[in-house]
């Protein structure tokens, strides 16, 4: 949570910027108890610090006793919440039954400290290891060297939080610290039920985009900015700037009404219109192509660039059951379907419904 980078490091993202090829723990690993916000935060500090991703070490240590009601399954579903949001390496501690490898003379890991990092769980079987390496490998190969496309950007409005919270001498920050990650919580959420793909931009983004019109090489058409108090001046004076080009800027729930360095108060009423978080996320881009979930869980979606300059899609379904898609509108061109688990690549035309397999992703690249 943004209260969290702000309470032990000021700002994470600037911390995350010195390095070379930022990484994040990724504790929660099932679907249902996965945080979203948190590879998506990482993912913008990559893309600031020019590396093809990040680095994700997966410890299902948060509930394990969930984790391990369906741990093959649960761990296919992180690794594609992981590599549709810009992870493109990982480390686990996710552990297998050992005593199958090297004829039975591969001695099992114990920790050091039982107390401390619990019982050695032995997850996975070798044939199912061979098969979680193989998805993981085929992913970060379609996936290597290439960033989300999105035409929507949301505001990483950790300001808020720095001006709100007060340094203590334990574990309380108050709810009104944590009031912009509920808010930024409600936004991306809702937009994620919606199917829709975006990147998290900060003030410094909002800057570039102004002057530029693109983030990432793709041209921004949308701003959402989840209930704020608190602005910096640097980014009110470009969402202005992108507003007066005709970019759709919108705020969720309320308008801010403080400015971060100055502390003065600001009127944007009349100049900026507070929406519903469903209103927000539900305007449509015409310009975006977008598949459309007709039965199953909602599928989450991210578009590429391929390095031969093809659109490529990556469509994963964190749910427990299949989801069939379709693109609407979409012709009959060619195209190349690839699923990872499988590795199977076959060729079909675009204009059919998608079967997306429960907790796992495809590749769908459009011959152009």
């Amino acid at each position: 949570m943004l209260v969290d980078h702000v309470r032990s490091y000021g700002n994470m993202l600037s911390v995350q910027r010195q390095s070379d090829y930022p990484g994040m723990d990724i504790l929660a690993c099932w679907p249902e108890g996965y945080f979203p916000q948190d590879a998506k935060y990482v993912q913008m500090a990559a893309r600031k610090c020019g590396s093809n991703g990040f680095m994700a070490e997966v410890c299902p240590f948060d509930n394990p006793e969930e984790f391990g009601k369906a741990p093959f399954d649960n761990l296919l579903a992180t690794m594609g919440l992981n590599y549709i949001s810009g992870v493109r390496t990982t480390q686990s501690y996710a552990e297998a039954d050992f005593s199958a490898f090297g004829d039975g003379r591969f001695r099992d890991f114990l920790p050091r400290n039982q107390d401390m990092f619990g019982q050695v769980r032995k997850y996975f079987d070798r044939a199912q290891m061979r098969q979680l390496n193989a998805y993981v490998g085929r992913m970060g190969l379609l996936l290597d060297g290439l960033q989300n496309q999105c035409t929507t950007v949301l505001y990483f409005g950790i300001e808020d939080v720095q001006a709100k919270y007060t340094p203590k001498h334990d574990c309380e920050v108050g709810a009104q610290a944590i009031g912009c990650d509920l808010a930024t919580l409600r936004l991306l959420r809702a937009m994620l039920d919606e199917g829709r793909d975006f990147l998290f931009a900060d003030a410094e983004d909002l800057t570039e985009i102004a002057r530029t019109g693109r983030l990432g090489g793709e041209e921004i058409r949308r701003i959402l900015l989840p209930g704020l108090d608190v602005i910096r001046p640097e980014a009110l004076t470009a969402l202005r700037q992108l507003k007066k080009a005709g970019v759709c800027v919108l705020f969720a729930e309320k308008l801010p009404h403080i400015d971060a360095l100055s502390g003065q108060q600001l009127q944007l009423a009349g100049e900026f219109e507070a929406v519903s978080v469903q209103e927000a996320v539900q305007i449509p881009d015409a310009q975006e192509p977008q598949f459309k979930t007709l039965s199953g869980p909602i599928v989450r979606q991210a578009r590429y660039r391929t390095k031969d300059s093809k659109s490529m899609f990556f469509l994963l379904n964190p749910g427990r059951t299949e989801s069939v898609v379709r693109l609407p509108g979409a012709d009959a061109r060619r195209c190349t379907a690839l699923d990872p688990f499988t590795g199977t690549i076959t060729q079909e035309r675009l204009n059919r419904d998608w079967t997306v397999p429960a907790v796992r992703g495809i590749f769908i690249i459009i011959e152009e």
